[in-house]
């Protein structure tokens, strides 16, 4: 919890990037046969993640980039291999083709 204001434009639930939903869009789109754009947001969030050295925050700022919320969320680094596995491997998880 926070006892301060934290949805400023770009910021948590008010645009920042979540790898976690990231991965689902990307799943989504892998599964319509939109493979250019899934591939394009899949670099982009692979190049966020990397550039914070791999913390797997909870968000990124969405204007900057810069990590914002709580490091280390497992929810982010799954968003990161959903998103992998469903558009290099057809399949959303293990033994399910999209």
């Amino acid at each position: 919890f926070a006892y301060h204001f934290r949805n400023f434009p770009g910021e948590f639930h008010n645009g920042a990037v979540w790898p976690v939903w990231n991965g689902f869009i990307i799943a989504g789109l892998s599964a319509v046969q939109n493979k250019p754009l899934a591939q394009q947001i899949l670099e982009a969030m692979q190049q966020l993640i990397a550039a914070d050295q791999f913390e797997f925050n909870e968000c990124y700022q969405g204007k900057t980039g810069q990590a914002i919320g709580i490091k280390r969320c497992t929810w982010s680094a799954a968003g990161l291999i959903i998103g992998h596995h469903s558009l290099n491997h057809n399949q959303l998880y293990y033994g399910t083709t999209l």
